[in-house]
């Protein structure tokens, strides 16, 4: 019977490590989607701020159909 429970609380002590192990991994996941996050919305931010939009420019093609 000892055997059994020293054998239950191992595989017990071994679970409690596996899901700790993981929960830390998913803070560490969920942290580094949030840096990613503001990153994004500080290059969307900036893009706005700056009108970084293509204006249209009289090229080759525009020349080409003047001839």
């Amino acid at each position: 019977m000892t055997k059994e429970l020293r054998q239950s609380l191992e595989n017990l002590k071994c679970a409690a490590d596996i899901s700790f192990d993981l929960s830390c991994k998913l803070t560490e996941l969920l942290k580094l989607r949030e840096a990613v996050q503001k990153a994004e919305d500080a290059v969307a931010t900036r893009n706005k701020r700056n009108g970084t939009k293509q204006t249209a420019r009289p090229g080759r093609l525009f020349m080409q159909t003047q001839w």
